[in-house]
């Protein structure tokens, strides 16, 4: 019933009596204040039995000073509650993106007007005659007029599509640091390779380096008996003469001057091929 006097759904009508009972029990205490104030005045003030005007205009300015500060400050408290309602029913609509429209011209609507006094009227009633029953626990029933459930699926269906991009990201970041890993590796192993036979290198030509060093000095060595042979030779042909030439110390000489020549020549041969060997390294 309280649902078709107002147009709305049980939900916010529930809403609707609950703010009316706050509304009136800020307007039972105004009116208790203001009985209070009254109250004060006939104790303090009307202990005489006859007043003067003046007396009486005193008393009555005190007390509409009084009654209109307590009325002043219940207004704008009240105005504040509303404004506080107000921003309650706009943060809901926000939150769902919608913007709810007010008209303020309704507010001085004097058949609206009416039509909530009956209905405090009867709701006042009927709670009177039902304040000795249990009060029914009233659940929340969500809505089906399609408003806020369309708006509620839309914004889960943009979730779930910028969820399903966050994945499709997340495979295609997840395969390019597997792709960049395996490089990584093979990377690796090439510099590996690398350094193995740079090694390698360096030793052959460590070697190389000795044995042709050896070589330099084998070389050296037998030059060096050479001249000395051939100094002996030419001292033994002079002192000797041409007939001396078939003596057999000669052909000794002669034999061991040849020996010497052909270990030069050999020592020469491997040598130049030791240098060969080691420019190419060189150049590699």
């Amino acid at each position: 019933m309280a649902s078709s006097e107002l147009d709305l759904n049980p939900t916010h009508s529930k809403y609707v009596i609950d703010y009316l009972h706050h509304a009136r029990f800020k307007r039972n205490q105004c009116i208790k204040s203001i009985d209070a104030s009254f109250k004060d005045v006939e104790e303090s003030r009307l202990v005489e039995s006859t007043f003067t005007c003046d007396e009486v205009q005193q008393i009555l300015s005190g007390l509409c000073g009084v009654i209109k500060a307590d009325m002043q400050s219940e207004l704008i408290a009240t105005s504040h509650t509303n404004v506080l309602l107000l921003r309650q029913l706009f943060k809901e609509g926000e939150k769902w993106r919608i913007n709810l429209q007010v008209d303020i011209s309704e507010l001085e609507n004097r058949d609206l007007l009416e039509k909530i006094v009956q209905f405090e009227e009867r709701v006042f009633e009927k709670e009177a005659n039902l304040m000795q029953l249990p009060k029914p626990l009233q659940l929340l029933v969500p809505l089906n007029t399609g408003g806020g459930d369309k708006l509620l699926q839309l914004e889960i269906t943009r979730l779930e599509q910028e969820n399903k991009k966050l994945v499709e990201r997340v495979r295609l970041l997840e395969s390019k640091v597997t792709t960049t890993f395996k490089e990584r590796d093979e990377l690796k192993a090439k510099v590996d390779i690398s350094k193995q036979e740079s090694v390698s290198s360096e030793d052959t030509a460590k070697q190389s380096d000795n044995q042709r060093s050896m070589l330099e000095d084998k070389l050296k060595q037998t030059t060096s008996e050479l001249e000395k042979v051939t100094l002996d030779l030419q001292s033994t042909k002079e002192e000797l003469g041409k007939s001396f030439n078939d003596t057999h110390q000669y052909q000794n000489m002669k034999k061991m001057l040849s020996s010497k020549n052909e270990q030069i020549k050999e020592l020469r041969t491997k040598l130049r091929k030791y240098e060969g060997g080691g420019e190419r390294d060189d150049s590699s």
